[in-house]
């Protein structure tokens, strides 16, 4: 049985812009989503990294280490 309410062919080209329009969008929204997790991700591999070193005596030397040396 065929479609009972046929569009036109002005119908059917916009649907297909329109859905072309909508996998656009969701590529963009894709690509900025794994943009941040990046972002996040680098972020806090520095706060990690940031963390061991002031978590370690030898890499970030104290005001306190410092004076007894001398």
């Amino acid at each position: 049985m065929a479609n009972s309410c046929p569009l036109s062919d002005d119908e059917e080209d916009e649907t297909a812009e329109l859905l072309r329009e909508l996998e656009k969008i969701k590529r963009e929204r894709a690509e900025q989503k794994e943009k941040e997790e990046l972002e996040n991700a680098a972020i806090e591999q520095d706060q990690r990294e940031k963390d061991i070193a002031l978590g370690n005596p030898l890499l970030m030397p104290t005001k306190d280490a410092e004076s007894k040396r001398r």
